[in-house]
């Protein structure tokens, strides 16, 4: 019988295998919904979109404009203000805004002539609004203020309103839209009866509140530049503006991303002999898993079971690993096994369900959270059909469970992609068991209780070898109030936090798909590495980069509009930025220039055998953890320094960590530490 049932797992594979990622790509074009879905959104994210009727409108607004046609265009303006607006409209180069953004964005495009005539149409009714907006017994006056802003904005009392509004969201902590307002007013009414310098002082109040130091530094530029020694007065007192924004930059204890700690240079050791070396995955386990594996005849397609590198991260203390649901942490000073939730062995007993159900590694997940530690896994004990991925809350220095989404509010929920934490919070990404329907989740660190949920919107997926859904890994970054979600299925999102909504989307195209790829049994199949979705803040800058995907993208996020887009191998990731050079690595490594047209600097072969490889730069040197040992490589020149071949022969590669005296390599069979002549003590770089 298993050999018949072998014979067919045969049969199958040989009228023809699509790659995982290009079946769900292929399906989706076909299986899509309009022709606008199908052209925006290849294969992709879907976000929640506008209705036809409002996307309508707008563009006869557009036309009519453009006609100067007045009276048409602003029937079709009512039109858009009288219907309630549901979802997002696609602008240009991939962006999209929320089709009250839009409408607006319409409505400032008009010319001189056309705001006149739109003053005459609207003004009486908009003084109204703005009159009964502002009557003591209004009782919430946001949403009419944001009603004016949004759909009056031109006319002679547009910008007096739009200050109010802003005045009224800082007073409900919603930073980012009141800072968002008033440069609005900036830009788009810079005659307006207000003081352009006082605005200054509140955006920058805004922006220092939301943590937005970069966008802070930005503007403090600009007034040195426009406001010089102009002063307005705060709190009673007369102040000098550029010099009261400087202040607040010198007392913020933000950091930019560009100036987090880097790590120290060092030099690899001369000998191979470790520190210490702690195997976690022996022959006995590697062997239970291969053999599962051939025994249902997936042994060429599933290797990501028999190569897996699993997720690790450190603190000052301690190294801590997430092997296939195992999490378990060692003194990083001695080696020392310090606790485990499970035993390594309890693999074996479950290497056949590992084997049938083809759990999707990719979505093992481990980030320590100051005295916590978060593990996003199937608990060993819990490998079944379907099971969630689970996120579980432990106690990093004993290993004790704090809480766990296998129960409470949280259990309908399979989690995706590495978590951050922000103001005692957990943000995560998540899907509600057996759907699509992307989500993130707030949920409080000490506690483990869901504060809030927001939909994103839907993943688009392909198939296992084994038929199984595989859900794209998601990367998130955090500047301030605002999250950003590379979902690794074609499009970015910008969340404001406080305000729990979308504010802008990036979708891009997924790469073509890929033929029939026809296996046979028996044949050796060469599976191209799979390096994870890196999304990295710099500066004003969002560098993001998706596992398969075809090219490296530059966000501006003060437009947000696309910067520039560069080519680059499907097997890479995002390694590392400096102002000079973005290193990438894959089954090679390279150095894009940052100036001009970004020409690549230079490109070097690696024995790369797998892409979840996490390396470090330090001094001028970039080090990458592959099959033949550690190369340490001149980040400048391109050219091999060194490669030290270690005392973990047999590993695929992996991850490096910097601690201290010693360099930790996490592979995937051992974690094993090396001493290390350094100039300072070091941290890992993030």
């Amino acid at each position: 019988m298993r050999r018949c049932l072998q014979s067919l797992c045969a049969l199958i594979l040989a009228i023809g295998v699509l790659a995982p990622r290009a079946f769900g790509q292929q399906m989706m074009v076909q299986q899509g919904g309009d022709d606008e879905t199908q052209t925006n959104q290849p294969g992709g994210f879907q976000l929640k979109k506008e209705d036809r009727k409002i996307i309508d409108a707008l563009s006869d607004f557009e036309r009519y404009r453009d006609k100067k046609a007045w009276d048409l265009a602003f029937r079709s303006i009512t039109t858009l203000t009288e219907t309630p607006s549901r979802g997002m409209i696609q602008a240009k180069d991939g962006f999209w805004f929320p089709s009250n953004v839009r409408i607006f964005k319409s409505l400032v495009s008009l010319p001189p002539e056309g705001r006149e005539a739109f003053r005459a149409f609207n003004d009486a009714k908009a003084k109204q609004m703005f009159e009964q907006a502002k009557a003591p017994e209004a009782s919430d006056e946001i949403p009419s203020l944001r009603k004016i802003y949004e759909q009056y904005f031109v006319t002679s009392v547009g910008p007096q309103a739009a200050d109010r509004l802003g005045d009224a969201y800082f007073e409900t902590g919603d930073f980012l839209a009141a800072e968002s307002v008033w440069a609005s007013i900036m830009s788009n009414a810079p005659d307006a009866d207000l003081s352009l310098a006082k605005l200054c002082v509140k955006r920058a109040t805004a922006l220092s509140r939301s943590g937005q130091i970069t966008r802070l530094r930005d503007l403090a530029q600009t007034v040195h530049e426009k406001y010089g020694s102009e002063k307005v007065t705060v709190g009673g007192n007369d102040v000098i503006v550029s010099d009261y924004i400087d202040a607040m930059i010198s007392s913020s204890t933000t950091k930019p991303v560009d100036e987090e700690a880097r790590v120290a240079d060092f030099r690899l050791p001369d000998k191979d002999d470790p520190a210490w070396q702690m195997e976690f995955a022996g022959d006995d386990i590697m062997d239970a898993l291969r053999n599962s594996l051939n025994n249902m005849g997936w042994g060429q397609w599933m290797s990501n079971l028999t190569n897996f590198i699993p997720p690790a991260t450190v603190d000052e203390k301690r190294v801590y690993v997430n092997f296939l649901g195992i999490c378990f942490a060692l003194d990083a000073k001695t080696g020392k096994l310090l606790w485990r939730t499970d035993k390594f062995t309890d693999v074996i007993g479950k290497a056949q369900e590992f084997a049938n159900y083809g759990l999707d590694t990719d979505r093992y997940q481990l980030v320590t959270a100051g005295d916590y530690l978060l593990a996003v896994r199937v608990p060993i004990k819990r490998v079944n059909y379907q099971e969630p991925f689970r996120l579980t809350c432990f106690v990093s220095e004993t290993g004790k469970q704090k809480w766990s989404s296998e129960s409470g509010s949280l259990s309908s929920w399979s989690f995706a992609g590495a978590p951050i934490i922000s103001n005692g919070s957990v943000l995560a990404m998540a899907l509600p068991q057996n759907s699509r329907d992307m989500s993130l989740l707030s949920i409080k660190l000490d506690t483990g209780r869901l504060e809030w949920s927001m939909p994103l919107g839907s993943m688009q997926v392909g198939n296992s070898y084994r038929g199984e859904p595989q859900i794209p890994t998601p990367a998130l970054a955090q500047r301030g109030e605002m999250v950003y979600v590379l979902t690794n299925n074609y499009a970015l999102l910008a969340v404001n936090m406080p305000a729990k909504r979308v504010e802008w989307a990036f979708t891009f195209g997924a790469p073509p798909v890929v033929g029939n790829q026809n296996y046979y049994w028996g044949e050796q199949v060469n599976k191209p590495i799979e390096s994870p979705a890196v999304a990295t803040l710099r500066g004003g800058d969002l560098y993001i980069k998706e596992t398969n995907g075809d090219g490296v993208y530059d966000i501006d996020l003060t437009g947000p509009t696309l910067r520039w887009r560069r080519p680059a191998d499907g097997t890479e990731q995002i390694a590392a930025i400096t102002p000079q050079r973005m290193l990438l690595l894959g089954d090679e490594a390279s150095a894009i220039d940052m100036a001009g047209d970004r020409p690549m600097l230079w490109s070097l072969r690696l024995p790369a055998l797998t892409g979840e490889m996490r390396p470090i730069t330090a001094g001028d040197s970039f080090y990458a953890f592959v099959s033949r040992g550690i190369y340490q490589i001149d980040a400048k020149t391109g050219n091999t320094v060194k490669i030290f071949r270690g005392a973990d022969r047999d590993a695929l590669g992996g991850q490096l960590y910097v601690l201290k005296d010693k360099l930790i390599a996490v592979s995937n069979l051992k974690v094993t530490a090396y001493p290390l002549q350094t100039t300072s003590n070091a941290t890992a770089a993030k």
